[in-house]
């Protein structure tokens, strides 16, 4: 995932079978990249949720 431009970072949890990917402030990724970054590996993606915003700092701020 690290070969796509914009990727920040990627958290993965092996025991849940998930990849959390974050991408830099303005880009955004596809499911046809991840399964383009994925092709030769032996994983798959089964389930793509794009999600957007950004993140509040909290009442009062």
């Amino acid at each position: 995932m690290s070969s796509i431009e914009g990727v920040a970072g990627v958290e993965v949890d092996f025991g849940d079978k998930t990849a959390f990917v974050t991408m830099q402030a303005g880009r955004t990724l596809t499911r046809s990249q991840c399964e383009t970054a994925f092709s030769d590996t032996r994983y798959k993606v089964l389930r793509f949720e794009a999600k957007s915003g950004t993140p509040s700092a909290g009442p009062g701020t």
